[in-house]
C-alpha cells in the first residue's frame, strides 16, 4: 500500500475512492446507473451495476456493503451529493444507513482550504488548473438518456466516465495530502 496510510487509535485504516453514476438527482425518481469503488493507490477499481437496469436494488445493497469494508471513503462532491443519495435508497428500501465513516471530500476541503483563491473547486476546474494528464470526461445528454432506458454502449460511456472520475479524485486526493490540506479524520 502506498501514499500516506492513516492510523486510529493505532489501527491502520483502509481507504476507497468512489463515486456514483444515477439517472436523476433525487432518489425517490431516480436510479443509479453504477457506482465505482477503488482502494486508494490500488490498480483495479470495483464497478458495481445494476443486474436489471429499471432496478438498482441489488447494487445500492452492493454499494453500501462494499463501502462499509473500508475505514475511509474519499470522494468528490460525496457529502453534498453521493451519500445522500446513497442513503435516501436505503432508506426508501428499508434498509439502514451507511455505516458511520471517516469521510473525506475533496470539493469540501479545497473549498475550505482555497476559500476565494481558486474560481471554481468542481472536479473539472480543479484537475485543469493543477494540470492533470487526464481530464474530466464530458458524456452528452443523449448519452445519458440512453443510459437511462439501458442501452449497453450508453452506460459503458458512463461506466468510463465514473471510472475516470475516481482516478481523477484519488489523485486531487494526493495532491491535498501533499500539500497539507488533510490534516485530520472526523467521523462522519
Amino acid at each position: 500500500m502506498g501514499g500516506v496510510i492513516f492510523r486510529y487509535k493505532g489501527i491502520f485504516m483502509r481507504t476507497c475512492i468512489f463515486d456514483i453514476e444515477t439517472t436523476g438527482f433525487n432518489a425517490d425518481f431516480g436510479r443509479l446507473i453504477c457506482a465505482v469503488v477503488k482502494e486508494y493507490h490500488q490498480r483495479s477499481p470495483c464497478v458495481i451495476l445494476p443486474a436489471d437496469h429499471l432496478d438498482d436494488t441489488d447494487a445500492v445493497l452492493k454499494l453500501k456493503k462494499k463501502l462499509e469494508s473500508f475505514d475511509i471513503i474519499v470522494g468528490h462532491y460525496t457529502k453534498g451529493f453521493d451519500i445522500p443519495y446513497l442513503n435516501a435508497k436505503l432508506f426508501l428500501l428499508g434498509e439502514p444507513c451507511l455505516s458511520p465513516k471517516f469521510h473525506l471530500d475533496t470539493y469540501y476541503i479545497s473549498k475550505h482550504h482555497a476559500k476565494q483563491a481558486i474560481r471554481s473547486k468542481s472536479l473539472k476546474h480543479l484537475v485543469d488548473v493543477l494540470g492533470f494528464e487526464d481530464q474530466k470526461k464530458a458524456v452528452r445528454c443523449k448519452t445519458w438518456n440512453d443510459a437511462k432506458d439501458g442501452y449497453s454502449a450508453a452506460i459503458k460511456t458512463v461506466v468510463d466516465r465514473c471510472i475516470s472520475d475516481v482516478v481523477l479524485t484519488e489523485g486531487l486526493y494526493s495532491q491535498l495530502l501533499k500539500c497539507g490540506w488533510v490534516r485530520g479524520l472526523k467521523r462522519e
